[in-house]
């Protein structure tokens, strides 16, 4: 029997796996899609939404959660369609580029640049009560994000030697677009929680807490991982086998950690929406812009896309 990437809903028939089109994700998810350049100027209306967070956890969760038995494809992961990769980025981009923004101070009107003229002491307490409520609510709203966050760590860094890809891909693209304001937070946020168990989604050890260092030690430590568990040569051999040409080069969570860790060691800016969208996605659809299309649209390969892939591959496989 066939067997369906991991994270995709499908229907088995007696023709081999069909994707099932899921519902529409909201417009903010689908205009990010389409302009991942302009992610920054999408997200700010909803910055301090409470619902937004707990909205975009519900969209990573599908890319984070293992769906299958560790270890049924031995040391080598199944081959993962472009959307996969393409949602990850989206979804990593988006949720760390919330948490640098509210981070990001805001410059003060002239009137109140010279300190030495307005001191905060010397404000009168109802203003200075006003000033506080807005800085404790960005630290309340941070803190939405970071339990977003965590989830993704969790299970990529604290789950065990297999989890899933895109729980490690997710959380090479937080380290580049929110590693730095993690690192220069005036509040260092505490993480709770390690070892997820996948087949009954609990974590074991909930009372476990690790800060900023205990993060930091465990995405430097992943330069011991080995190195070849994604299966890319395999998937980019079976797409060049069909009509449609498939990128030049497609980025899997091993070369995203890569960049991480120099990103925290140099401890640099963090990466703009523009950046990550002029290194990541301008390849990842690069000669298939059929799949580009239709992912802008749907985030998903089109049934037909994937039925011509199988079909051919069969056909191949016949005539040997």
């Amino acid at each position: 029997m066939n067997v369906p990437p991991l994270n995709s809903p499908v229907v088995i028939d007696t023709n081999g796996p069909n994707y099932a089109i899921k519902p529409l994700s909201p417009p903010l998810l689908q205009f990010a899609r389409a302009q991942p350049s302009r992610i920054d100027s999408l997200i700010r209306p909803h910055l301090y939404s409470h619902h937004f967070p707990r909205e975009l956890e519900t969209y990573i969760t599908d890319y984070v959660s293992i769906v299958i038995t560790p270890g049924l494809y031995g040391d080598e992961a199944p081959h993962r369609p472009l959307w996969y990769y393409a949602n990850c980025l989206v979804h990593g981009a988006i949720l760390g580029r919330a948490y640098s923004l509210l981070c990001t101070p805001v410059r003060p009107p002239k009137s109140l640049s010279n300190l030495s003229d307005f001191p905060f002491s010397k404000l009168p307490a109802e203003l200075r009560l006003q000033i506080y409520g807005y800085y404790k609510e960005d630290i309340a709203q941070r803190k939405r994000f970071w339990d977003v966050m965590t989830l993704v760590f969790i299970k990529a860094l604290w789950s065990g030697r297999d989890p899933e890809e895109g729980s490690r891909y997710i959380t090479g693209i937080l380290m580049l677009t929110c590693g730095h304001a993690l690192t220069s937070d005036s509040a260092p946020p505490r993480g709770r929680g390690a070892r997820w168990i996948w087949w009954d989604d609990r974590i074991a050890e909930p009372e476990y807490t690790w800060g900023w260092q205990e993060l930091r030690d465990a995405i430097m430590a992943t330069s011991r991982l080995p190195r070849g568990n994604t299966d890319i040569k395999e998937l980019r051999k079976r797409w060049e086998e069909t009509r449609h040409e498939l990128f030049e080069h497609n980025w899997n969570h091993e070369e995203l950690l890569d960049m991480a860790r120099e990103h925290l060691r140099t401890d640099e800016r963090d990466w703009t929406p523009p950046e990550i969208a002029a290194k990541f996605f301008n390849h990842l659809f690069e000669g298939n812009e059929e799949g580009k299309r239709i992912w802008e649209i749907t985030g998903i390969v089109p049934q037909a896309l994937e039925r011509s892939s199988r079909e051919e591959s069969e056909s191949v496989e016949g005539d040997t």
